[in-house]
């Protein structure tokens, strides 16, 4: 029997501004089981991005949380306090943001912001770390990993820094990794082979202190197979992949009444994406 990983029931969230407010979700609720390859399809400004920044709690400030719960494994992260919430991020849950190049820091060095994964939540020394970092780099096809290591956001191409957010992301083997439209911003040519180098393994690199530390580091994955039907695979992290082609979608909801709120369609057919994100 398949073991629910995410559980969102009745989501509501609305965006404040000084005029107005926008209605991102109303009453969205889905499930995503262990090994599920689970797609959101809807047209810019339907909410998926806001569904994915409510996995990890991480919504602007300007953003209101009106209704429902999310509960990742058992324990609902939207009344989770931040000390709470690191130990999620990251280490059980990531996410590959839209913009590869906005979701990296321009003054740290890639190899850093790759190694603060280990050093931040297995407290693995710094050396350690950037060679593992090196590894990773590599794990997810780019050539010269070291010169990457070395090189600075704004010294990379969109494509690379979209594949060192994959390593970020990866670098932990999490239990979901929360993928927003990660090839959105990329040239045709090239979304094939960063979804292709996108990992699915789940075992989490080994301490630094055991001779295996080095060595188990993330290696590349055959993408999952394009079907209409949710693809499992037991020892793989679930994916949340927000997309942007016709299907069964989410839609922009309109301010509900105070006396019925309207429910919005959730997204909960999964769509088995495999080239374009």
């Amino acid at each position: 029997m398949a073991q629910t990983l995410v559980s969102i029931r009745d989501l509501s969230v609305r965006y404040r501004s000084r005029d107005e407010a926008a209605y991102a979700l109303d009453q969205v609720s889905f499930d995503v089981e262990r090994g599920q390859v689970f797609a959101l399809v809807g047209e810019s400004g339907s909410g998926k991005t806001t569904i994915g920044m409510s996995i990890i709690n991480l919504l602007p400030d300007e953003a209101d949380i009106l209704g429902g719960e999310v509960w990742f494994g058992d324990q609902n992260v939207l009344t989770l306090d931040e000390r709470s919430l690191r130990e999620i991020r990251g280490r059980r849950v990531t996410m590959i943001f839209q913009d590869p190049v906005a979701g990296l820091n321009p003054v740290i060095s890639v190899g850093d912001q790759v190694g603060e994964m280990l050093t931040n939540h297995l407290n693995w020394r710094k050396k350690e770390a950037r060679e593992a970092a090196i590894e990773i780099l590599a794990g997810v096809g780019l050539a010269d990993p070291k010169r990457v290591a070395k090189s600075y956001p704004f010294q990379l191409s969109g494509g690379m820094c979209q594949r060192v957010m994959i390593g970020i992301a990866t670098a932990l083997k999490p239990d979901l990794i929360v993928a927003d439209e990660p090839t959105a911003a990329l040239d045709v040519t090239v979304q094939a082979q960063i979804l292709h180098h996108t990992p699915t393994a789940s075992s989490p690199p080994a301490p630094a202190s055991t001779p295996s530390a080095r060595s188990s580091t993330p290696s590349p994955a055959p993408p999952p197979t394009s079907t209409s039907q949710p693809t499992t695979a037991p020892s793989s992290p679930a994916v949340a992949r927000p997309c942007s082609s016709a299907a069964t979608s989410v839609r922009p909801s309109s301010p509900p009444s105070r006396a019925s709120p309207a429910a919005a369609s959730p997204a909960t057919t999964p769509s088995g994406r495999g080239e374009d994100g």
